[in-house]
């Protein structure tokens, strides 16, 4: 059963691979034309994007199962506000839902002031996400609505849809890795592992995942996590109003430290954009070099692995000389264990590949902010 349920897997991840390929190959040669409108090219710009994620989305859970089976999966916990995380991923999904004309919302247990607790924020993120992600595929009318409220010693989340729903001789297995309640005259594609990490990253935090539905009438699915408040120390930028943008100073220089060609073509027009100035090194040796002979660089952008010297020790080399210079990593590495290390070497943060172009410029600017 288990090689029949692997096999099936391979297949699947092949066709789930391929099908977001199709689109980003197609559409990307489609926009060449020279007689589109403006309005088709942005709608093939969406298409685009929308299937880049659904492909990042796809080796994500590869990678997570296979660190969960291997053991290498770790906690990491930190202090977060709850209610900050939740409204964050309101925002991400709100668009969705409105795209697909679904009533959309979200509820919290405590007040703002009293929402800091000790959870490890990237495992609690991804599976609201993965729960999400399943309420929209399967909900095509009504509402999807998530939440938490407060019970003895947990907090205790819920995503709920009016959905399709699931029979209830699914529920004991819905959790199984790749598993999935198949509809022959339906086929809304996934890899048959996001329910599994959730189980998986739910009982490292140590609480338990578990659902109520019937079919027609939708899903509902909970989890705990343990209730660990900690109001006397919020994390940094809990108060702070994202919507405000520290001003910088137009004609910073930023050290791009990146091997590939393209990859810095990227980065360039990022930084570009902001009125900024870049200088390239296309190892870490010459990272090194142009930070401590260019005493005019504001910040440095390294990537992570390179040639001659990859950006660990060229950090070192840099922080021990420029102690004060903001690093950001770039780095394709996206393992809790991996961030870890990059934020414990010096490194000021870090923005994972694919580069969120929304998230540099916030660091460009919170980093440029303060160094001026």
């Amino acid at each position: 059963e288990s090689d029949r349920l692997k096999t099936a897997f391979l297949h699947n991840i092949s066709h789930e691979i391929r099908t977001p390929m199709n689109a980003i190959v197609g559409f990307t040669s489609l926009m060449n034309s020279p007689d589109l409108s403006e309005e088709t090219r942005k709608q093939y710009i969406d298409i685009v994007y929308q299937s880049s994620s659904q492909l990042l989305s796809i080796i994500t859970d590869i990678v997570d199962i296979s660190n969960i089976e291997s053991g290498h999966s770790r906690i990491n916990i930190s202090n977060i506000s709850i209610n900050k995380v939740l409204k964050n991923i309101f925002k991400q999904y709100t668009y969705r839902a409105s795209y697909a004309n679904l009533n959309f919302k979200y509820s919290t247990g405590l007040e703002d002031n009293i929402s800091v607790i000790a959870c490890d924020e990237t495992k609690l993120m991804q599976v609201l996400s993965n729960l999400l992600d399943n309420a929209f595929k399967f909900t095509k009318y009504g509402s999807v609505e998530f939440g938490y409220s407060v019970v003895p010693c947990f907090l205790e989340f819920y995503v709920k849809d009016s959905g399709i729903g699931i029979p209830i001789e699914f529920f004991d297995r819905i959790f199984d890795r790749f598993y999935q309640v198949e509809d022959p005259s339906v086929r809304h594609g996934g890899t048959g592992l996001g329910l599994s990490i959730c189980k998986a990253y739910v009982e490292q935090m140590g609480g338990k995942i578990w659902l109520e539905s019937k079919p027609g009438e939708g899903t509902t699915f909970y989890f705990s996590v343990p209730y660990i408040p900690n109001p006397d120390e919020l994390p940094r930028g809990t108060t702070e109003d994202e919507s405000e943008v520290k001003p910088i100073t137009s004609g910073s220089i930023i050290l791009v430290a990146e091997d590939d060609d393209i990859n810095y073509l990227l980065l360039k027009e990022i930084v570009e954009s902001m009125g900024l100035s870049t200088m390239r090194a296309r190892n870490g040796v010459e990272a090194v070099d142009k930070a401590i002979q260019l005493r005019e660089t504001d910040l440095i952008l390294m990537d992570i692995k390179m040639p001659i010297m990859d950006g660990f020790e060229a950090t070192a080399k840099i922080k021990s000389l420029r102690p004060v210079i903001k690093i950001i990593a770039i780095t394709a590495y996206t393992q809790d264990s991996d961030k870890e290390k990059i934020m414990l070497s010096g490194f000021s943060d870090y923005v994972s590949k694919p580069v969120d172009r929304n998230k540099l410029v916030k660091l460009l600017m919170k980093y440029l902010a303060t160094t001026k």
